[in-house]
């Protein structure tokens, strides 16, 4: 299943938040190593790219701070090409790439309110676990989650589990608004067809998945450049 798909699974969502500012959306799980970092990454992509809307992401993944070191990254790598240097002139003509903050979780209060009318969208990316101090508060700044899953049963429990807590714990007392399961780094041989109508059942879960496909763990997944349309 192409990328795409999981944005436009999402556009619901899109459409009803379009006139509104600074909505918060994170890639969450209790778990690492489910492509958290990386689908955020490239909804911020598509967002800014395709679709033209002001965006952030919120690095809060301490200690990696995976996202924003890409970036470094990134922009250490554009002036030693020159056609990389031709693309970034191009693209950014007359705006700047879009913003990523590093920040810790008791920060994360402050650089909210100081972002948050400047953006539609604002992705926060955290470390998967719960068991660190300010992660239920970050969790009610957030308005949409989007929940990882690996196609194992560990996984599978694991996420429910954590969309319970959400919805139990979280919803009440924070500006939630949804939140959807999908699975993440499908195989090619799978048996998810079958496994989506039962589960979709208990959970919200996206009638679409995104593919086990190296290209968006890699190329696809620039802070500065769009992904291919191509591929879309």
């Amino acid at each position: 299943m192409q990328f795409g798909a999981i944005v436009y699974a999402i556009h619901p969502v899109y459409t009803q938040t379009l006139n509104t500012m600074g909505k918060v959306i994170s890639v969450a799980s209790q778990k690492g190593g489910v492509g958290k970092s990386t689908t955020t990454t490239l909804l911020a992509n598509f967002f800014f790219f395709h679709f033209n809307l002001k965006v952030a992401i919120i690095d809060a993944d301490y200690a990696q701070f995976s996202i924003s070191k890409r970036r470094e990254d990134e922009l250490k790598v554009v002036p030693k090409s020159q056609k990389l240097q031709s693309a970034y002139k191009l693209l950014y003509t007359d705006r700047e790439p879009y913003h990523i903050v590093r920040t810790k979780l008791k920060n994360l209060d402050a650089v909210l309110e100081q972002i948050i009318d400047q953006y539609d969208y604002i992705f926060l990316d955290l470390a998967g676990t719960m068991y660190q101090p300010g992660i239920f508060n970050a969790y009610r700044k957030i308005n949409h989650f989007l929940i990882p899953v690996a196609k194992d049963n560990f996984s599978l429990k694991s996420a429910i589990e954590f969309y319970q807590v959400i919805t139990r714990k979280i919803k009440p007392r924070s500006v939630y608004e949804s939140c959807f399961l999908y699975f993440n780094r499908v195989p090619r041989r799978h048996r998810i067809h079958k496994m989506l109508p039962i589960i979709m059942k208990k959970v919200p879960f996206m009638p679409i998945y995104m593919s086990e496909y190296l290209i968006y763990e890699t190329a696809y997944r620039s802070t500065l450049f769009p992904i291919p349309k191509a591929k879309m």
